[in-house]
């Protein structure tokens, strides 16, 4: 068929041509380098998570507690709101970084946490009720024990559910 030496050189040409026209089509774009943690860690206090959870009475019954002031405190800000009837709460979006979280209601201790946000997080808050002057435990059915022994403690209320700390019945 390419008998003559022009023909088999004239179509080396256009092979050639085709070849060299598919490499100088684009330029090459440089391609970005991957992400390491220290961008992230740079990146972080720009990103905003959400930080959620719920508020209980701490055993036996884990009871929700509606009304609780939940507050957070980052360096030179703060944001306080009140859990719903169910003893949820959530902040609007928060730049990562570490934060302090406090919980308060009337009647019961309240409880501090130092939460730091790297994604959304949830932090549940289960408070102890204020024990009466002199309780030593508390009992299962939510009533209190003022017995003098670890023994006797809750024995007709359905057992402990927990000691009051520090207290005469508290160990460690």
């Amino acid at each position: 068929m390419w008998k003559s030496p022009a023909t088999v050189s004239a179509v080396a040409v256009i092979f050639a041509a085709i070849a060299c026209s598919s490499q100088t089509s684009a330029p090459a774009v440089p391609s970005a380098p991957a992400a390491s943690d220290k961008d992230y860690t740079t990146a972080q206090p720009f990103l905003t998570f959400t930080l959620y959870g719920t508020v209980t009475e701490a055993p036996p019954d884990f009871v929700s507690i509606a009304g609780a002031r939940v507050s957070i405190t980052p360096a030179g800000a703060a944001a306080d709101l009140a859990t719903d009837g169910s003893g949820n709460f959530s902040f609007p979006p928060l730049k990562g970084g570490p934060y302090t979280v406090t919980v308060r209601r009337d009647g019961f201790v309240a409880q501090s946490r130092a939460v730091t946000l790297t994604r959304d997080t949830r932090a549940d808050f289960p408070l102890q009720p204020v024990p009466p002057a002199g309780a030593t435990a508390r009992c299962k059915d939510r009533t209190w024990s003022f017995a003098t022994d670890r023994a006797a403690a809750c024995a007709r209320n359905g057992g402990v559910a927990y000691f009051v700390c520090p207290g005469a019945l508290c160990i460690g």
